[in-house]
């Protein structure tokens, strides 16, 4: 018994790892907060004896495998310590440039973006993450933090975001700010989340005068939450995150006098009368489920306008007068339109476009004539022509009435309209302009560079033949493009070889020509799968024998 008691405590002073871990960091000594049990679990069946020696060992064991893993936590802690001074200590951008040059690179990691691309408002997380060095820096540089994104859906804890929004408004300083506000959803009845949205919203009005851009995706019953003064709106996008909007309320957008004078607006579902914005300055706008009377009333308040986009522009249910002459839109340039009522005479015939040089014309089955009596009304020398038809329809005569009136057409776009030899054989040949008899033939679209088509799905009413002598005889012709939605077996699925030989020889030239085939299983490329089918055919035919 006294030896068995004798050989417990030396194996635990032998295996004891109390004395034996000394961080060379802090000198801290000891078991650093391992956690172990104090009573060796022995279970051999005399009750009264001490542990078994294997026992005994285990437990040793044990305590020193935990306080080894409690050391090895400690120094885990110290190295993370240590790595950032690692990252200063080889930095060469912290060690060869000023704070000021320094701070410019930052910025560019911010703002030097590709077209299109949006700006990611983690950058001066990220660089703030690198060293200590990197994190005063980026601190101190007030256009890093000038790109404000809130996203009100998912917050965990509502007074911690409260804290980091009104730090990084602090670090912006008194930087010019563009501003992101996203909500998908906000219930007028959920007074926690209405509360909580009517506090951020405030914090970032306390800052409205800095306000240069802003961009709002929420419910528009949110949008009167928006206050304050904005001398400096430059840029103001105001869209439900929906397509529909799930509060019937009215939306109003009415900051503090004077009112701010944007150079762009993008508006969704917005009725005109309830956003107090002055126009005067507006170049760019886009208008999303709007009253054709609304957009006529923009374009006589936006003298300055040069680029515009009109989506979902319906007819206004109840009366409303329209201007007894035709609104002149001295400086637009651009429009890309899409009408939905059944006449779009009511648009078109009450403006005037004399700049216009881009068209994207977007149609459900309507008649092209009253956009031909703009471009005639206007003499504008448009120079890009998209027709978007939603539906196939039957209007070729029409559309060649319209391109009759374009001589300066340099791209053309055409999308689901049923088109024959006519429009084919009007491109590869002079012709005299109708209405204009006894005046010398001109040429049709002598200037066009680009061709884009897009036919109904079907076979196709124009022969690849018309299509050879069209890029044959147009001579600036640079780019052809070509869409058909033809079934195997349908006539024209396959080019005639004649044309398929010119075609090809075009492309080999280094000409850019595409024809493709949505509906053709495997390649949809028009010229490979045809030339595949007459390199078939004329292979011999081997008979093999038993």
């Amino acid at each position: 018994m006294l030896i068995a008691d004798l050989d417990y405590q030396m194996s635990t002073k032998i295996f004891s790892g109390n004395q034996n871990f000394r961080c060379a960091m802090c000198g801290e000594q000891g078991s650093f907060g391992a956690q172990y049990s104090t009573q060796t679990a022995c279970t051999r069946l005399r009750i009264f004896s001490p542990p078994c020696p294997p026992c005994i060992t285990l437990e040793a064991l044990d305590r020193q495998i935990a306080e080894t893993r409690a050391f090895l936590a400690h120094m885990e802690a110290h190295r993370a310590t240590v790595l950032p001074d690692i990252n200063a200590s080889h930095d060469p951008l912290t060690d060869l440039l000023p704070t000021e040059i320094a701070s410019r690179i930052f910025v560019s990691c911010m703002y030097d973006l590709e077209e299109g691309e949006e700006l990611d408002h983690h950058v001066p997380l990220t660089l703030s993450s690198v060293s200590r060095r990197w994190r005063d820096i980026a601190r101190s540089t007030a256009p890093l933090w000038a790109y404000v994104r809130v996203g009100l859906d998912s917050v965990g804890n509502q007074q911690e975001y409260q804290e980091i929004l009104h730090q990084w408004l602090s670090r912006s300083r008194g930087f010019p700010l563009s501003v992101v506000v996203h909500v998908k959803y906000c219930d007028p009845n959920d007074t926690k989340k209405w509360a909580f949205c009517r506090t951020i919203i405030r914090i970032l009005n306390a800052h409205s005068s800095r306000w240069t851009d802003l961009c709002v995706i929420m419910p528009l019953h949110l949008i009167t939450i928006l206050d304050g003064r904005a001398p400096n709106l430059r840029q103001l996008s105001i869209t439900p995150p929906y397509s529909l909007e799930d509060y019937s309320g009215p939306a109003y957008f009415c900051v503090s006098i004077p009112y701010p004078a944007p150079n762009t607006v993008f508006l969704t579902q917005c009725r005109l009368e309830n956003f107090k914005i002055e126009w005067q300055n507006v170049t760019k706008v886009t208008l999303s489920a709007i009253l054709i009377n609304e957009c006529l009333e923009v374009f006589k308040m936006a003298p300055l306008l040069q680029e515009c986009a009109l989506y979902d522009v319906e007819e206004s249910p109840v009366v409303v007068s329209y201007p007894e002459t035709p609104i002149i839109l001295e400086h637009l340039t651009t429009m890309d339109v899409e009408v939905t009522t059944s006449s779009t005479s009511l648009f078109f015939d009450n403006i005037v476009a004399p700049s216009l040089n881009s068209l994207f014309y977007r149609g459900d089955k309507q008649s092209l004539n009253p956009l031909t009596s703009l471009v005639r009304r206007s003499s504008c020398q448009i120079k890009s022509l998209t027709v978007y038809e939603f539906d196939p329809v039957e209007h070729e005569a029409e559309l060649c009435e319209l391109l009759w009136a374009l001589p300066a057409l340099e791209s053309l776009g055409l999308s689901s309209i049923y088109l024959s030899n006519e429009i084919f054989e009007l491109l590869s040949r002079s012709a005299q302009v109708p209405g204009e008899e006894g005046q010398k033939e001109t040429q049709f679209l002598p200037l066009l560079r680009k061709l884009r088509i897009r036919v109904p799905a079907g076979p196709p009413r124009f022969s690849w033949s018309a299509v050879r002598s069209t890029i044959q005889t147009q001579l600036f012709l640079e780019r052809f493009h070509l869409d058909v939605r033809v079934d195997k077996g349908d006539k024209g699925c396959y080019i005639d070889e004649a044309s398929l030989d010119f075609f090809q020889r075009l492309v080999d030239g280094g000409f850019h020509m595409s024809i493709w085939n949505e509906r053709w299983v495997g390649s949809h490329d028009v010229i490979a799968y045809s030339r595949d089918y007459y390199a078939g055919r004329k292979m011999p035919l081997t008979i093999t024998g038993a």
